[in-house]
């Protein structure tokens, strides 16, 4: 089935969890740190990434944070 991960389609296999898929897309990306998801616009938190079953067409986007000053 496919998915968007930061708008790039990606191709996963059926009843994938959230975080498999970032831990898969994180290590491909050198993603390191923190950083915050959505999925379908609404955020995630880390807690449920374990719990959250992927659907086709699903969006997810990752977000790393921002320091201004």
């Amino acid at each position: 089935m496919n998915i968007s991960i930061n708008a790039q389609e990606f191709q996963i296999k059926e009843s994938i969890s959230l975080a498999d898929v970032l831990i898969d897309y994180s290590l491909k990306k050198h993603i390191k740190g923190s950083f915050a998801v959505a999925l379908n616009s609404k955020f995630i938190a880390k807690g449920h990434y374990a719990k959250t079953i992927l659907n086709a067409g699903d969006k997810i986007d990752i977000m790393s944070p921002i320091a201004g000053g």
